[in-house]
Order: structure tokens, then C-alpha cells, then sequence
């Protein structure tokens, strides 16, 4: 996976939304997103595993669980 602490400069999304799929699907072609935020709101509406099911459909870049 590398250091997630790289030095390479770039946006990290936060999908604390109820469009999370569309937000994933429409940004993970672009080469400044670094990673996917998820959190409490989106978690406490699904799963964390259903989150991260839609994030992994389209991008493999790391998702950071920020409780």
C-alpha cells in the first residue's frame, strides 16, 4: 500500500453524505484525490462494510475511518 503519510499534495473527499456512490464514481479517475474520509454520519445510516463496498466498486485508494 505505501506510507500513508506521503508527501504528495492532493485532496482527501469527505463522503459524510448520502451520495456517497455518486461522489466515488464521479472523482476517483482524478489523479489529486488522495483518499476517501468516512465518518460517523454516513456510518450511523449503513454499515461500515457497505461504505466501503461502494468506495471499493470504483477506487482502491486508501479510506480513512475518522470516528
Amino acid at each position: 500500500m505505501g506510507n500513508l503519510l506521503q508527501t504528495k499534495h492532493g485532496i482527501i473527499i469527505s463522503c459524510d453524505f448520502s451520495s456517497i456512490e455518486k461522489l466515488v464514481k464521479e472523482t476517483c479517475l482524478l489523479d489529486f484525490i488522495l483518499r476517501y474520509k468516512i465518518g460517523m454520519l454516513i456510518t450511523a445510516k449503513n454499515s461500515i462494510q457497505s461504505v466501503i463496498d461502494i468506495i471499493r466498486r470504483y477506487s482502491d485508494l486508501p479510506i480513512i475511518d475518522d470516528h
